[in-house]
């Protein structure tokens, strides 16, 4: 599989240097052989685009995430991949399972509470990991492979997240690579980063919002050469404090379980550089009307150029982004996304026997409740408690056993005990965007 990366991210690398007419052209031919492969073989699509075949993409209707598990086996080209056996496989998968021998796979929540399961071939999953290494070309982060480099990560190990697929199928033996879980208590993680030591460290911005709190407290040992950050949108202030601090910038990654990489950052730091030879990526508005740029959309619609096994075309995630109306001083020949809205979930503090806080990051209630026999979840933390939001819950489900199972999380993290109380509800409203926030701060206490 490395030998694979590799050449891809050679390929990868060569875009860099051209321009932007010759990136159109790429995408245009990638484009239409994806049109042609999918309509050949998916028989949603031979639907879904019927009388649209000689279409512009403009005029094809849009795939949002509840029609793309409505219609899964009908989009799969492979008809042995069926969404139920593949959720039931997943309960059980360790982290180098190939579905069949050959398939990876992949789920998310996104903001809708309801997983969603994405599938690569061999091909697929090798682009994807090669435009994750292009993140650290685009930072200018130099991996060498005999020693020097000390590589730390903190995210998912979940076995189905695709950060824990990537942490494992990147893997190195002559780098050193410590792999932590963002669940895990924030002063664990801490420990063990003192004791490695790494020099390039990934990790979301609201983990390395805990790092810089424990790094005020003293109890930070590490000072790493280049960071990471992917998931979430970064803020400024978070970026000024590391460059205080350590003496580095960040660099944002902007990506998707469905897609891989979408956007990366360069040492310039005008944007994120949108790969726009893997994907065609669309600012729209609620009415799918072209956003220009400058302007912040409400979702982006993303064509896969090279998903073949689940063809996404015009596939809604709904991020609001806004592009730049210029081009990067780097001279790289794609388009450039100056804001990122949306993806970042609240973290939550509550307090400690001590009198002190301890940070919960969101993943933690993820675990907890993603499991539970309900249809969607929201947490709210308020002055008074937790306050959990449950839809439809189905047989099996049992409100005293959940409330024991995050008393235990909150007691492991350094928490007292919590009032927790549970609402039962057909919908949970959502924001104002049409989103639905997993995680809410009501609380006065600042994070």
């Amino acid at each position: 599989m490395i030998i694979s990366v590799l050449q891809k991210r050679h390929t990868l690398r060569g875009h860099d240097r051209l321009l932007p007419e010759q990136i159109q052209r790429i995408q245009h031919r990638k484009l239409a052989e994806l049109r042609q492969f999918a309509y050949s073989r998916s028989g949603f699509y031979q639907q879904f685009h019927k009388g649209l075949f000689d279409k512009p993409l403009s005029e094809l209707p849009s795939l949002s995430k509840s029609d793309y598990l409505a219609h899964f086996n009908e989009i799969s080209t492979d008809s042995r991949l069926r969404l139920h056996a593949l959720e039931s496989y997943m309960k059980q998968m360790a982290v180098d399972d190939l579905y069949l021998g050959r398939y990876w796979l992949m789920s998310t929540s996104g903001s809708t509470g309801k997983n969603a399961v994405f599938v690569y071939d061999k091909t697929e999953w090798a682009v994807a990991l090669a435009s994750y290494m292009c993140c650290n070309d685009f930072a200018g982060v130099k991996t060498n492979f005999f020693g020097k480099t000390r590589l730390a990560i903190i995210g998912s190990k979940t076995p189905w997240h695709q950060s824990a697929r990537v942490g494992h199928d990147m893997a190195v033996r002559t780098v050193p690579r410590l792999r932590l879980d963002a669940t895990d208590p924030v002063r664990e993680n801490i420990d063990r980063l003192n004791e490695f030591q790494p020099t390039v460290f990934v990790t979301y911005p609201s983990v390395m919002e805990q790092i810089l709190e424990e790094l005020r407290l003293g109890r930070v040992q590490f000072k790493p050469l280049a960071v990471l950050l992917t998931a979430e949108p970064s803020s400024p202030a978070l970026r000024q404090e590391m460059s205080a601090r350590w003496g580095v910038e960040g660099f944002d990654c902007y990506g998707a379980t469905e897609t891989g990489v979408i956007a990366a950052e360069c040492a310039a730091h005008k944007g994120l550089h949108v790969r726009d030879d893997l994907l065609i990526v669309e600012n729209v508005d609620e009415k799918n009307q072209p956003v220009p740029p400058g302007e912040l959309g409400s979702k982006i619609l993303v064509t896969s150029l090279f998903s073949r096994t689940l063809p996404l075309i015009r596939y809604e995630i709904t991020d609001c982004v806004r592009f730049s109306r210029s081009r990067c001083e780097c001279g790289r020949p794609y388009g450039l996304i100056e804001e990122i809205q949306g993806r970042r979930a609240d973290f939550l503090r509550f307090p400690a026997p001590d009198g002190s806080r301890v940070t919960v990051h969101p993943n933690t209630f993820k675990s907890l409740l993603e499991p539970e026999a309900v249809e969607a979840w929201q947490v709210i933390q308020r002055s008074d408690g937790l306050h959990l939001r449950l839809a439809r819950p189905r047989a099996g489900f049992s409100p005293d056993r959940l409330e024991t199972k995050i008393q235990n999380e909150l007691a492991r993290q350094g928490s007292v005990s919590q009032k927790i109380s549970i609402e039962i509800m057909d919908e949970i409203p959502r924001g104002p965007t049409g989103k639905l926030l997993l995680i809410v701060n009501q609380n006065n206490t600042s994070v």
